[in-house]
């Protein structure tokens, strides 16, 4: 269930950032003033997705951070092959591999 609340975003996030940023707007070379508006639209929405792709990162990476003290607590108190504990590695692990993903987005050409 967690995974799927979590996953999903993240993953619907990613999609919109790789299919937004792929594709290059598509202006016709007649001079008007409706194609210069289209290219400055398409150059702020690219601005845009990058800003929030970093704002994006930056929770990500707070979250496993916070799972990652939370899996240490873990370890220290209950041991290392108690529920608790390999939960929390769990929950470190999955948040950890969602923030690499978006890691990998951020720096795909």
């Amino acid at each position: 269930m967690f995974i799927k609340v979590i996953f999903g975003p993240v993953l619907l996030i990613i999609t919109t950032f790789t299919i937004g940023c792929a594709e290059t707007p598509r202006v016709e070379n007649k001079p008007n003033s409706v194609s210069s508006e289209t290219t400055d639209l398409s150059i702020k929405t690219i601005s845009t997705n990058s800003s929030t792709l970093d704002h994006t990162l930056i929770i990500a990476q707070k979250e496993y951070q916070k799972a990652y003290d939370v899996y240490v607590k873990m370890l220290r108190e209950s041991g290392p092959q108690t529920l608790e504990t390999l939960n929390a590695l769990a929950d470190y692990q999955k948040k950890y591999q969602i923030y690499q993903m978006l890691l990998n987005v951020k720096n795909s050409p």
